[in-house]
């Protein structure tokens, strides 16, 4: 009996359909000729084979810890050359949705009503006593009634309350609402699509494909696979044309061009070649970045502070 009650809470893994050639998905994930980065973290996660990443969505692959849209990148590419690419994302049936649902079908299969205990008839009774057994029952709680009125009054809902098992909470006061600040601004998704909230209403409609936190005055954001930054308006005051790109911190933002990253200012120009293997924001005038193999700091000019 333990075994058939370990056997029936299990959980499997759902068969996922994954399209492609046997023999590219059967593949270890060496044969993609990804990054040593990005490797190097996919095998960490247990990703062994090419469909271990083409059973997945995009947004699962942003789930594994550390994983970022430049590693997503370098894999899309990799497997999109091997004429395979990650599965569709479909959103799941809300839980509401599905109960509506089910109580259509029950309603459709016709239940019976259900019984009073009243109406049963029991063995070899008569109707007339039928009748004559339930105003008695009608008569008792009346009496019962009379004899609560009688009774010290009590507080109608902490008799309701007394009844259902629950005590009695006491009532919480409404914070009232607050504009939050520009870096403090809520992502809100519609549709796929991502906008910003300041916590009263949407002030920068749903309509791209990833948004990051405001910083320095703007925003980074992913529009159809370009990288691009907003003003609090929603407009564009640098256009997407990077294939990755960070936040500002400083007056300074990461961005990736290849397998290479570098720097530039708020107008867009490039401050720092895309030179380095990987890079950090800048903090109090330094960054760290990730040269030959050896981690660096630097200033704002590109000079070396210190170096492993």
């Amino acid at each position: 009996m333990a075994n058939n009650n370990k056997s029936r809470h299990r959980r499997f893994a759902p068969q996922v359909e994954v399209k492609g050639d046997k023999e590219v998905l059967s593949a270890p994930i060496e044969s993609l000729g990804l990054p040593e980065e990005t490797l190097v973290l996919l095998k960490n996660n247990r990703f062994n084979t090419v469909f271990d990443i083409a059973r997945r969505t995009e947004r699962d692959m942003f789930r594994v810890q550390t994983f970022n849209k430049k590693h997503l990148i370098a894999v899309k590419k990799a497997i999109n050359a091997k004429g395979i690419d990650f599965l569709p994302f479909v959103k799941e049936e809300k839980p509401d949705e599905q109960k509506k649902q089910d109580n259509l079908q029950e309603k459709s299969a016709g239940r019976k009503p259900d019984v009073k205990p009243q109406d049963v008839i029991r063995h070899g009774e008569k109707p007339q006593n039928r009748d004559n057994r339930q105003q008695k029952n009608r008569d008792r709680g009346k009496c019962a009634q009379q004899d609560n009125r009688l009774s010290k009054p009590q507080n109608q809902n902490s008799k309701q309350n007394q009844k259902n098992g629950q005590k009695q909470k006491p009532q919480q006061e409404r914070r009232p609402k607050v504009e939050l600040p520009v870096e403090e601004w809520l992502k809100v998704s519609k549709n796929g699509k991502w906008g910003f909230s300041n916590g009263l209403t949407t002030v920068i409609e749903p309509r791209f494909d990833e948004v990051f936190c405001f910083k320095d005055g703007v925003a980074c954001v992913d529009d159809n696979g370009k990288f691009g930054y907003i003003d609090t308006k929603g407009d564009y005051v640098i256009e997407p044309k990077f294939e990755c790109a960070m936040s500002f911190s400083e007056g300074l933002a990461v961005f990736f061009e290849g397998e290479k990253c570098g720097y530039i200012n708020k107008e867009g120009n490039v401050v720092l070649p895309a030179k380095y293997d990987a890079a950090t924001a800048f903090e109090n005038g330094r960054a760290k970045v990730k040269e030959f193999g050896k981690w660096s700091t630097i200033d704002t000019e590109g000079n070396t502070l210190w170096s492993k």
